[in-house]
């Protein structure tokens, strides 16, 4: 009652202006005001209207589908269905690739000085490592010749290799560098291996 007596006393005041409740120290009188004098103190934050009603929730919308699993991540995988890293690992001499070479570091990096053939391990080996394998399974792998030698490219037992089977060193004209598509052909037996 007070304070609507306070307000009712400077309702000719611009409300804009006032919105500062002050209250006599000495008699609790209120008014607004754009400031509080020394008399008075300023009881503005103390003032607090009703809280007002909760507003009404929607209806939780209905369940949206299932999005498809994202690409394996982590380290390499010899999964038939996915590569998602390659790892490179080192020939300088006449060699045959392990498995772990063709199928999880899949880039084979050469630095030799003269001729050398590397060779591939067998399809049986190879093929009965990858997970899921079966017939038009692919894998794909890398040979980067940074030496200043020939590199040969010798298929193991049971692959078929068709195109070049060389890798010249790295110059101003020459990549030095050759990559190829396995295919299976016969589960865990045989795949042909084409130069990309």
């Amino acid at each position: 009652m007070i304070l609507g007596a306070g307000v009712m006393a400077v309702s000719g005041v611009s409300a804009a202006a006032n919105n500062t409740v002050c209250a006599n120290k000495k008699t609790g009188a209120m008014r607004m005001a754009s400031a509080c004098s020394a008399s008075e103190s300023d009881v503005t934050s103390s003032l607090k209207g009703a809280t007002g009603a909760t507003g009404e929730k929607g209806a939780t919308g209905a369940t949206g589908a299932t999005g498809p699993a994202g690409p394996a991540m982590g380290g390499a995988t010899s999964n038939a269905s996915a590569f998602p890293n390659a790892f490179v690992s080192y020939a300088s001499t006449t060699s045959t690739f392990t498995v772990a070479q063709l199928l999880t570091n899949r880039i084979i990096v050469t630095s030799q000085t003269a001729p050398i053939t590397l060779t591939m391990p067998t399809a049986a080996a190879t093929l009965t490592a990858i997970d899921g394998e079966k017939a038009t399974t692919t894998f794909e792998f890398t040979i980067v010749n940074n030496g200043t030698g020939l590199v040969t490219l010798a298929p193991g037992a049971g692959f078929t290799s068709v195109g070049n089977m060389t890798v010249t060193a790295s110059s101003a004209t020459t990549d030095g560098s050759g990559s190829w598509m396995c295919v299976v052909t016969v589960k865990d037996v045989s795949a042909i291996c084409y130069r990309k």
